[in-house]
């Protein structure tokens, strides 16, 4: 039982709560309510206030004084309306909790989904990679395994590998978009020809989309500006909007377009499709949400704009839609034109007239950007030098600077820095043009394919009317030599070939003014090695523009490939390591190719090198893609865009290079290589070297012996 004095010590807490009103105790030494309470012997005056949220009390608030303190009740109202914020204050400290223990949970949700459909989509494009590597073989090969399968059998085989491709396709999209959605979606930009991205996609799309009933036509110019994107991010925006025209479009045209609208170039894909309500124009860029008078059947998962809509906003871009249903829709991306500042351009805001300033003289300009000019309604105005820069804006404003890089400017290297360092002028859009190569000359992706080498020397061939092309192969082995010149001669190709077997010989040749139209170089030759003279090359500036093709068997180092980052060059190193084996090695390589592809990135590039120094270990597609510090889904469609391969096809294939050397090179058995090439199972291994050469190791091995004897 509790003693009376306690009770009647904890008398004004009791009776504040049975009351629901303040207790007011305005000298406890002569209180004849409550007793003095012992626990605190000092106090005179004490004020119990009810906290109070809405009706219900949730605590009390128990104030002391030492003094004899008189209140009157206005003052005990105001403290009782303290108390009450007071109760707010701790109800919305647990709302806040509660709704942070909300997000927490759903983060860690998303965390666990975002890892449970790494995995799963893991464990999926395994098998599918295998389904189109094996259905692909079947198709593309005469007779597999010496049968004769028939043209139903390749339809169906047909069927299986577009089935496959659209799976993978959905894996991708399901990744991006929880990638999108906890942050993890990071852009790798790198300074890209817009006009030769648009235009190499438009005709992929169109081979691959098109139909009878639809035409498809282009309104790209001639020239667009250099601009600083992640090429396979914006490949992936325009692929999903000309593919979304073409689910929606059963009849009439499509159309991609893009233009130059500073401080953005504008990007659009118009179609004469089912268009969208009104009402789904805003809601078709969440996830899963289709057109809803599409069949259900064409419409997809409803994955494509959320993530498209995504990879604008990472680019600082916008993408907005117009569309009457019935008639068609327009898709707008606006991607922006930065400026030499790291921030994006921002609008002027000086009350003087706007101009467009041109580095370079009169006499100089080409017709691009006059029409450039004339299109935007810009006077220009020219400059060389700083001075003449200071001059222009102290009376204009200029709304973008543009510069053809083909043109010399006094002192080049100080007026961009001075610009880049500007206040206002660096961060005006800096459009960046190379108008001697609108036509740029294609670079070849190695290993090389015949066909490649080929259909390259032939567009060569195309782009010099007037002049004979000239092909310079540098290389110290003979029989490289012969396989590019008998290539070249079963084409019937009007080439000159001039062949250099050593560096210095090269450099000579060079250095008394021979100017070729494309160099291929090996990167290891005795006297004068590739490297050298591939700096001496990019040193000179006849030569800066000369594409150059390095084929070489050497295990490059990271510090080697940083040694050839130079523009108009690309590196990848041979799979076989003479001219037959070459050929044999590469056959079914590259199935699609493109004359012209883009510049082997950075991603790339450190992928192979690691791939190429670790291949005979255990090594799994994770480290391949934590070595190029990238994921494992962008590695794969970085390689997959620009080598025409996936990272695991080119280490199989590396592999089996060097197999091939062994096995003409040494006695060790077929099992023994396998190990040391990195197959751990050698009856796999055999498998995939019958694919790849077209013959088991063993008769490989045969064969080359009979060859050499």
């Amino acid at each position: 039982m509790t003693p009376p004095h306690a009770q009647l010590r904890s008398a004004p807490l009791i009776a504040a709560l049975r009351d629901q009103s303040p207790i007011f105790i305005p000298d406890a030494f002569h209180s004849q309510r409550f007793v003095r309470d012992e626990a605190y012997p000092t106090t005179r005056t004490r004020l119990v206030l009810p906290i109070r949220v809405n009706t219900q009390i949730v605590g009390l608030m128990d104030l002391h004084s030492d003094d004899a303190m008189p209140h009157s009740r206005s003052e005990i109202d105001g403290l009782q309306l303290v108390a009450d914020q007071v109760g707010i204050a701790l109800q919305n400290i647990d709302l806040y909790q509660a709704a942070k223990q909300a997000q927490q949970t759903a983060e860690q949700a998303d965390l666990l989904k975002t890892r449970l459909l790494a995995n799963v989509s893991h464990e999926l494009r395994t098998p599918l990679h295998i389904i189109l590597g094996y259905s692909q073989l079947l198709i593309t090969d005469a007779q597999p395994h010496g049968i004769n399968i028939g043209d139903e059998v390749r339809n169906d085989l047909r069927t299986i590998q577009h089935s496959a491709e659209h799976l993978i396709h959905l894996i991708n999209d399901l990744l991006d978009v929880s990638r999108a959605e906890i942050n993890e979606l990071i852009l790798y930009p790198e300074i890209t020809n817009m006009r030769q991205l648009l235009i190499g996609l438009f005709d992929e799309l169109y081979h691959t989309l098109q139909h009878d009933a639809v035409v498809w036509r282009h309104e790209v110019p001639a020239e667009l500006p250099l601009m600083y994107i992640d090429a396979n991010r914006v490949r992936q925006i325009v692929t999903n909007l000309v593919s979304n025209a073409a689910k929606f479009t059963s009849h009439g045209e499509i159309v991609l377009g893009a233009t130059v609208e500073p401080p953005y170039v504008h990007i659009w894909v118009k179609d004469s499709g089912i268009g969208i309500a009104l009402t789904l124009q805003e809601r078709i860029f969440e996830p899963f949400v289709t057109a809803e008078s599409a069949p259900a059947r064409r419409a997809g998962v409803g994955l494509g704009l959320t993530i498209t809509r995504r990879l604008v906003a990472l680019h600082r871009g916008i993408l907005t839609v117009e569309s009457k249903e019935g008639l068609g829709s327009t898709f707008h991306c606006y991607l922006p034109l930065h400026g030499l500042s790291t921030e994006p351009p921002t609008p002027p805001t000086v009350n003087r007239p706007q101009m467009m300033l041109v580095l370079g003289d009169v006499s100089s300009c080409h017709f691009t950007i006059q029409t450039l000019a004339e299109s935007l309604k810009l006077p220009m105005y020219h400059a060389t030098s700083i001075r003449e820069i200071e001059a222009h804006v102290a009376k204009f404003v200029p709304t973008m600077i543009v510069w053809d890089t083909t043109v010399r400017l006094q002192e080049e290297l100080a007026l961009l820095e001075w610009l880049q360092s500007h206040p206002q002028l660096g961060h005006i859009p800096f459009l960046l043009y190379d108008t001697r190569h609108s036509h740029a000359q294609p670079i070849l992706q190695k290993p090389v394919h015949n066909q490649h080498f080929i259909d390259t020397v032939r567009l060569l061939a195309s782009q010099h009317k007037l002049q004979q092309p000239r092909l310079l192969i540098v290389d110290d082995d003979e029989t490289m030599h012969a396989m590019y010149r008998n290539l070249i001669l079963s084409q019937s190709l009007a080439v000159t070939i001039q062949h250099c077997y050593s560096g210095s010989d090269a450099l000579t040749l060079l250095s008394n003014g021979y100017m070729p139209s494309l160099i291929v170089l090996d990167l290891v030759m005795p006297d004068y090695d590739g490297f050298a003279l591939l700096a001496w090359i990019r040193a000179q500036s006849q030569f800066s523009h000369v594409p150059v093709l390095i084929i070489s068997g050497k295990v490059l180092t990271r510090e080697e490939i940083q040694q050839l980052q130079y523009p108009n060059t690309m590196v990848r190193p041979k799979v076989g390591s003479d001219a037959t084996n070459l050929q044999m090695a590469l056959t079914q390589m590259l199935s699609n190719p493109h004359t012209n592809p883009p510049h082997l990135g950075t991603a790339a590039r450190q992928a192979m090198a690691f791939i190429q120094q670790n291949y005979m270990y255990r090594i799994s597609r994770e480290q391949i893609a934590h070595a190029a510090g990238v994921s494992e889904s962008y590695l794969t469609q970085v390689f997959q865009n620009e080598l025409g391969m996936t990272p695991w096809v080119y280490l199989t294939r590396f592999r089996v290079a060097h197999a091939c050397t062994l096995l003409r090179s040494s006695d060790e058995s077929v099992t023994d290589i396998a190990v040391s090439v990195g197959f751990d199972d050698p009856g796999y291994f055999s498998k995939v070297f019958r694919h790849e050469m077209g013959m088991t190791p063993r008769e490989f091995r045969q064969t080359t012996a009979s060859t050499q004897t």
